[in-house]
């Protein structure tokens, strides 16, 4: 919970002035440095001379709280602390020099603090955006310093965390880049986060992979399924053919010899009704004249022809 300023925030040493009395007074009360320094910046006024802020003083109240701050940043990174996803953008742009300006010093304290290149760049940004001014070496330092097609600072904080790989969804070449890109340029990771989340991303790929290859499989064992009941079909459809043509033909076949035979029958029926009833037959012979009686009969009437008569 941020802390409540009063009017009567000063005072608890000289009636105008902030001093010692009124620091230890608020920190007691549970503000803190930071809340103290702020309050500051907005009340130069309410320091002595002495103690307001001076590009390169090293002495004064005020001077003296921002290098306590600085202090305890470089400290917390030296003992192994990680510059967190949310202290960069609640940057306080008031520690390492003017609060109106972005210059060296906000750079350098934020190399001290172990914000990488591309952080630097990323507070940059937020200062214009915040409408600080920038110094010539600040936009020269901006210049060149690494930029990435993903946005780091867009989801989350301005490393890559839950946010990040959540937005990616099942896009896994998508999440293993940004992921690579932010470990090769020292982008801040919440390993504790992220990694659990990359393995199970990896498994489910995977698990992916496998089913398509599964569907493939049995797509392709369908297709030669279909192609075999295809070719059975087309085989059982020509037997079936081949059979009906010769079980026709067959049929024309025997329709045929039943047509011949029944002709033969016919002109051996005509042939015997002729060979009954015709000249010439047995029956006609014996109703004939060479079966009269009457004059010479057989062979007598024919005796006359023993002795025949000899021409000269």
């Amino acid at each position: 919970m941020a802390y409540e300023w009063k009017d009567d925030w000063l005072g608890k040493g000289n009636k105008k002035y902030f001093g010692k009395k009124d620091y230890a007074y608020h920190i007691k009360q549970g503000a803190t440095d930071e809340e103290i320094l702020e309050r500051l910046w907005g009340n130069q006024q309410s320091l002595k001379k002495k103690d307001r802020y001076l590009k390169h003083g090293k002495k004064g109240l005020f001077r003296k709280l921002q290098f306590k701050l600085q202090k305890q940043g470089r400290n917390a990174q030296a003992m192994g602390g990680n510059l967190q996803l949310g202290d960069l953008k609640d940057w306080n742009f008031g520690l390492y020099g003017s609060k109106d300006w972005f210059t060296k010093g906000d750079i350098e304290g934020a190399r001290k603090s172990g914000a990488s290149e591309y952080h630097i760049g990323q507070l940059f940004d937020q200062a214009e955006a915040m409408g600080i001014r920038t110094s010539a070496y600040a936009r020269e330092q901006r210049a060149k310093l690494p930029q990435s097609d993903y946005k780091y600072g867009e989801l989350g904080g301005w490393g890559f965390d839950k946010a990040d790989v959540e937005s990616f969804g099942d896009d896994l070449e998508g999440m293993t880049a940004a992921y690579d890109w932010a470990k090769d340029n020292d982008v801040y990771i919440d390993y504790e986060n992220v990694e659990p989340m990359m393995r199970d991303a990896r498994h489910s790929a995977h698990q992916r992979e496998l089913a398509v290859a599964q569907t493939a499989r049995d797509e392709e064992a369908a297709a030669a399924a279909a192609a075999q009941t295809a070719r059975d079909e087309a085989a059982t459809a020509a037997r079936d053919e081949f059979q009906a043509n010769l079980q026709t033909q067959q049929q024309q076949a025997e329709t045929r010899y039943q047509q011949l035979q029944e002709q033969m029958n016919a002109q051996i029926a005509a042939l015997g009704s002729s060979s009954s009833t015709g000249v010439g037959g047995v029956a006609s012979l014996r109703g004939s004249r060479f079966t009269k009686s009457g004059g010479r009969s057989g062979a007598n009437r024919f005796a006359r022809l023993r002795n025949p008569v000899k021409i000269y």
